[in-house]
């Protein structure tokens, strides 16, 4: 079996220019969505103030745009020596490389929806109807390319 070297962490993250992008938010997955009921849960997440959804590799994700409560005026972390393993591992990848994404963290996912109009749009494109969303209305949505 062949010995894999891992690379050491050398090179700094410069947090300070893109201020802190990676703590002003956190992801969590979510199921995918199957039901009316799951789509229409959706529409409610993104209805909420803060609140963004996104896909990546298939997975979907709700986004709390929240900044971290420890995240200084000077963009550093207050609680830095003590900070939770995730921040710790942010920013690298296996090799010991830097992988930030910098100021576009938040939003450089395959699909991202920011708000409701968004989302909508792309479950009629999909053929996805929500439990609110009459079958009628659905259907004069999906007939309508300019809707």
């Amino acid at each position: 079996m062949p010995i894999t070297k891992v690379k050491k962490k050398s090179a700094a993250l410069d947090c300070i220019s893109c201020q802190g992008q990676c703590c002003r938010y956190f992801a969590l997955q979510i199921d995918t969505p199957r039901t009316l009921e799951d789509y229409d849960h959706l529409r409610w997440y993104i209805a909420h103030e803060s609140i963004a959804l996104f896909i990546e590799d298939k997975e979907w994700y709700m986004q709390v745009n929240n900044k971290c409560k420890h995240l200084q005026d000077d963009f550093k972390c207050g609680m830095y020596e003590e900070r939770p393993q995730i921040c710790r591992d942010y920013g690298w990848d296996e090799s010991g490389d830097t992988e930030c994404h910098g100021v576009n963290s938040a939003t450089d996912h395959d699909i991202f929806f920011s708000d409701l109009k968004e989302l909508e749009a792309y479950l009629v494109e999909k053929g996805k109807r929500w439990a609110s969303l009459p079958l009628k209305e659905f259907r004069a949505r999906r007939a309508c390319k300019s809707c």
